[in-house]
């Protein structure tokens, strides 16, 4: 029960502060230039880069694969523990 307690209360303060920087990102943005922007994006070429960063991560995650000799775990596992580890880096300033 105290842990289930902990356990909202952190999630809480998560929502709380993503919320706040979300705001401070988006409270100055030029709406009409960033509009502007993204019309003059080809769905086609951020698709095509979408499948090569997958490509990319799955080969790295068969590159662990082989790094491990004697244990054979999963690719797809791999590629997941990997991304979450990429994103855990992407949070480590804050």
């Amino acid at each position: 029960m105290k842990s289930a307690v902990i356990g909202i209360s952190r999630l809480l303060v998560a929502v709380a502060i993503s919320g706040g920087l979300g705001w401070l990102a988006i409270r100055d943005l030029h709406w009409e230039t960033v509009s502007n922007s993204l019309k003059g994006v080809s769905v086609l070429l951020v698709s095509l880069s979408f499948v090569i960063l997958m490509c990319a991560s799955l080969l790295r995650a068969f590159r662990w694969q082989l790094l491990f000799v004697e244990d054979q775990l999963p690719v797809l596992r791999l590629f997941r523990v990997q991304n979450e580890g990429i994103g855990l880096n992407n949070l480590m300033p804050v």
